[in-house]
């Protein structure tokens, strides 16, 4: 987690993107989003998908599709 937000930082990132397994406990994932999204400055997107992700995290997108994904991410 800290060496995420630390190459963030200095990689000075416009968008984090994470595909998240349904192998993980989706209680855990969400704490550690939340302090994500805080951690970082609200400039930097931050998109989720994937089996194990939860939506509705504040300042943080969801994708249910690749398709969707693909689409903002080309767009970047």
């Amino acid at each position: 987690y800290e060496e995420i937000v630390s190459t963030a930082k200095a990689c000075k990132a416009k968008f984090l993107a994470f595909s998240i397994s349904e192998c993980q406990k989706s209680e855990s994932n969400t704490g550690i989003l939340y302090n994500l999204r805080n951690d970082l400055d609200r400039d930097i997107e931050i998109a989720i998908g994937g089996a194990g992700a939860v939506n509705g995290i504040s300042g943080i997108t969801y994708f249910g599709n690749f398709s969707d994904y693909y689409d903002w991410i080309a767009n970047k």
